[in-house]
């Protein structure tokens, strides 16, 4: 598990797009944020990832810590992003299931937008 969540989260450094929706079985489903509807599918998880690195110029995850227990996984994190001159950072945790391959069959994302700060310098 720990192995694909590293794949995971270098998909997002290196914007590779298809490197990422691989770390998801077909049928996955995803929810990022809690609370605004629930993907289903690699095609809709993928709409996802081509409007989150839209809205930035730079988007880096900086997993905190990741704690694995049988087929689940909690990784806290934080994003840093660039919008043009702006640095836009906000904290959160994913909560991920996993089916065999190893594979991401569901992942929650839990933060809230009102969290995003915004700064100047990088952080």
């Amino acid at each position: 598990m720990r192995e694909l969540l590293d794949r995971y989260i270098s998909a997002w450094a290196a914007r590779d797009r298809e490197a990422w929706l691989a770390t998801f079985a077909e049928d996955a489903t995803q929810e990022d944020p809690i609370g605004e509807g629930v993907r289903s599918g690699r095609a809709e998880i993928g709409s996802f990832w081509d409007r989150a690195i839209a809205s930035y110029d730079e988007v880096e995850l900086r997993s905190r810590a990741v704690h694995i227990v049988g087929e689940e996984a909690a990784m806290e994190w934080t994003i840093v992003a660039r919008d043009h001159e702006v640095w836009v950072v906000f904290d959160g945790v994913d909560t991920f299931t996993f089916e065999p391959g190893p594979l991401i069959s569901s992942v929650r994302a839990y933060w809230q937008r009102e969290g995003r700060r915004r700064t100047t310098t990088r952080p």
